[in-house]
């Protein structure tokens, strides 16, 4: 089920920044607009984490 501003924005994910009235758009294009590296689509842009997990019975 979209959000409102999902539809009301007619955009795909959330959440979305706003600078003063302007809409900047998602995570990629926040960066994009503070001159910061946009990770391409084939790349992990997430750090994998392994959890260990000890039960006592």
């Amino acid at each position: 089920m979209k959000s409102m501003l999902s539809k009301q924005e007619n955009v795909d994910t959330t959440p979305q920044v706003y600078i003063g009235d302007q809409r900047i758009g998602g995570y990629e294009e926040l960066r994009k607009h503070l001159g910061m590296s946009v990770p391409n689509a084939k790349e992990t842009t997430y750090r994998p984490v392994i959890a260990i997990l000890l039960l006592r019975c």
